[in-house]
């Protein structure tokens, strides 16, 4: 697999390229060239695994994370139960369709800034597409039966602002919200398990949200009685939507 060389701006810059020459050129390097090229592709494989908008990861580099995730939950030494959250930006085509795209995409940017402060430095964070993101929080499960409410604490503004603050400049007519769905990452789980249930936890905070007028609920956590019968019906016209 060949990787064009990919390197930020900086004094190695061209030190770097000549360094690339010479090696394209079947020249012999020292060293220090070597170290150069080294650095190049460490630059672009990071480089790959961004997403371009917002700085966070993209949908390929967290799936490489959920998958040893699920390998750490079959692992007797790991005691800590991971958890992958899916998020929502509400009512974000309807707040585009009244924006322009540049207001729109600084929304994106300002959601998962948003995200970064609202989880620990050791989570992932990833936009997977559109306003949809993942996070996968290794150490959140250590309280599993508070996830909920630790999620709502922070999202509703607990040691900082809340999420309706932070992005209130952006969005004057208030029709932005956030919601997420959590599941706990349990042995036996697949990679397609996790976002299943989480994305199935989400609708159910959709649903809550739109269907029963709840405006007080933000986080959902999956388990087996979200698929409950009256949601068969909404889940049907919000895949239409």
């Amino acid at each position: 697999m060949k990787i064009a060389p990919v390197f930020s701006e900086n004094a190695l810059q061209v030190a770097f390229e000549d360094a690339y020459k010479r090696h394209k050129a079947g020249k012999k390097l020292n060293i220090a060239d070597r170290n150069l090229l080294d650095a190049g592709l460490d630059a672009s494989l990071r480089l790959l695994s961004i997403d371009p908008l917002t700085k966070s990861l993209n949908d390929n580099a967290l799936n490489q994370h959920l998958e040893e995730a699920v390998q750490h939950a079959t692992r007797p030494e790991y005691k800590r139960k991971a958890v992958f959250i899916i998020t929502d930006i509400d009512n974000f085509a309807a707040f585009n369709a009244h924006t322009n795209y540049d207001i729109a995409d600084n929304l994106l940017k300002t959601t998962f800034d948003y995200f970064k402060t609202i989880f620990r430095s050791g989570d992932h964070i990833a936009r997977i597409h559109g306003d949809e993101g993942g996070i996968l929080s290794p150490r959140l499960g250590e309280a599993d039966t508070t996830i909920h409410g630790e999620l709502e604490r922070r999202v509703r503004g607990g040691d900082i602002p809340s999420y309706l603050t932070y992005i209130s400049e952006l969005d004057p007519t208030g029709i932005v919200g956030l919601s997420m769905g959590t599941v706990i990452i349990e042995p036996g789980m697949t990679v397609q398990d996790i976002r299943d249930k989480a994305t199935d936890a989400l609708k159910h905070v959709k649903y809550l949200k739109k269907a029963e007028k709840r405006k007080d609920i933000n986080v959902a956590q999956w388990d087996a009685g979200i698929e409950y019968e009256p949601m068969k019906e909404w889940l049907t016209e919000y895949a239409k939507s």
